[in-house]
């Protein structure tokens, strides 16, 4: 399993956490990509949280969260374990 990484545009990429250790809440993850969120799923146990709204407000595009999602995908991303979304 990998650690939750937030993916910039950039292509820079952290290791972020949740405040609990265990699973993120919306807000946090809200903020990590600067607005409302929407889950692309990229395997079995793995998905992208990205921002929902991304392509509206014209963000830039994103090529390692594209790759890992095999779409489109702007703005920040946080690819992390499916089971750290409750």
């Amino acid at each position: 399993m990998h650690k939750p990484t937030l993916i910039s545009p950039d292509g820079s990429k952290r290791t972020v956490e949740p405040l609990n250790g265990l699973d993120f809440t919306l807000r946090e993850l809200q903020k990590l990509v600067d607005g409302y969120i929407e889950v692309v799923r990229t395997s079995e146990d793995s998905i992208l949280v990205v921002n929902e709204e991304g392509l509206l407000r014209d963000l830039k595009l994103n090529m390692t969260a594209s790759a890992l999602a095999g779409k489109y995908i702007v703005g920040p991303a946080v690819y992390m374990p499916s089971d750290m979304l409750k």
